[in-house]
């Protein structure tokens, strides 16, 4: 059985809004954005609970880059509550390229991570 998580860069959806605030965070570009989703589509793993409940779903996130160039996930959203808490745990484990992602401090990506079982 394979496992297969895609990940597709959200140009607009549940999170999408015109920034209101002028200290409120930024997005960060297409560019960037893509980089964050290449990253996570090669580090995350699906979460072995979702792999033995055969459990296929999508997790929509959103992604503050801290100044160290970690990511802290300030909004997620799934259908299984588990899910949404382990992928955002997960996704804020992910440190190994910090000093890349630290010059796009403060901005915001918008991910949909879609978790399927292939056969």
């Amino acid at each position: 059985m394979k496992t297969r998580i895609a990940i597709l860069v959200m140009v607009s959806g549940i999170f999408f809004s015109a920034n209101v605030f002028a200290n409120e965070s930024v997005r960060a570009s297409r560019a960037v954005s893509r980089s964050v989703a290449s990253y996570l589509k090669e580090n995350l793993d699906y979460p072995k609970f979702a792999l033995d409940d055969n459990i296929e779903c999508c997790v929509t996130v959103e992604i503050t880059i801290q100044e160290n160039g970690s990511f802290k996930v300030t909004a997620c959203n799934c259908v299984y509550d588990q899910m949404k808490k382990e992928v955002a745990s997960n996704i804020e484990k992910l440190n190994k390229y910090q000093d890349l992602y630290a010059p796009f401090a403060g901005k915001k990506v918008y991910l949909k991570l879609i978790f399927n079982l292939t056969h």
